[in-house]
């Protein structure tokens, strides 16, 4: 009973907070070819990696943001079908901002309202001497 209780605990943390040890993003896998030289004296291998980083600008809410006119904040509308004598109520999602309930007044001149730009990092791949083939070097905290 207390292993299950104690599984619950986690599993509930799991779900509303995200744990230090857990990564944010999945590892990217890059391939490059190196020399059998390379291989067996080591050598620096320079790149440039292409990622997605969140907007300094807007901070990632792609510009300024405001209610929804047409469903009010809400994020759903409520539409009424006639059906033969009947009239049927039927909620969907607002066709306006897409559920959301909030839609971007004016966009971010930075990232265009993406909340996101591109921004290029140039990284040193450090071969060790004596590596073998598919032994991986792994950049910590540098995928998207």
């Amino acid at each position: 009973y207390r292993r299950q209780r104690q599984m619950c605990i986690r599993d509930r943390y799991k779900r509303f907070g995200r744990r230090e040890d857990e990564q944010r993003t999945k590892d990217q896998a890059i391939e490059w070819q190196v020399t059998l030289e390379q291989l067996y004296s080591g050598a620096d291998i320079r790149f440039t990696l292409s990622k997605n980083i969140i907007c300094s600008k807007c901070r990632g809410k792609g510009g300024d943001i405001g209610v929804c006119p047409h469903c009010k904040g809400s994020g759903y509308v409520t539409k009424l079908m006639q059906m033969g004598p009947m009239t049927m109520q039927m909620q969907t999602n607002c066709d306006q901002c897409g559920g959301q309930g909030s839609w971007i007044k004016k966009k971010c001149s930075l990232c265009g309202g993406r909340k996101v730009v591109s921004e290029n990092k140039q990284l040193i791949a450090h071969v060790v001497k004596g590596m073998k083939d598919k032994d991986e070097v792994i950049f910590g905290q540098e995928a998207e």
